[in-house]
């Protein structure tokens, strides 16, 4: 069994030398909600994605500036004479950091209610 710091640094040099995903990797190992839930039902499993968690662009990186481009927000943005620029807050990055942390501090309350992460 590996410690976490152990299993951690493997997961991060697969990834850098055979850039295998991390959702690849974990599949692979078999790690996800369901395994881990069985070990500790009161767990809160959170996870942030830029594309989703199934689909085509699963297992792609995501960063705002590519979200912003995605989306067409970068088209609202800019002059004439430069064309579509970022947003000037890395705003995919931060909505989805808060909307996760809505979602967790929810779920330690209903945790708290029902006993179940």
């Amino acid at each position: 069994m590996y410690t976490s710091m152990d299993w951690w640094t493997k997961i991060r040099l697969e990834v850098l030398r055979e850039g295998k995903s991390k959702r690849e990797i974990l599949r692979r190992e078999g790690i996800s909600w369901e395994t881990l839930k069985e070990i500790n039902p009161r767990l809160i499993y959170c996870s942030i994605s830029g594309f989703g968690q199934t689909g085509p662009y699963a297992d792609r990186a995501g960063f705002d500036p590519i979200a912003q481009g995605m989306s067409g927000i970068a088209s609202i943005t800019g002059w004439k004479h430069t064309g579509p620029v970022r947003v000037g807050v890395a705003i995919g990055d931060s909505l989805g950091g808060i909307c996760a942390t809505y979602g967790i501090l929810l779920a330690i309350i209903e945790r708290q209610r029902s006993g179940q992460g």
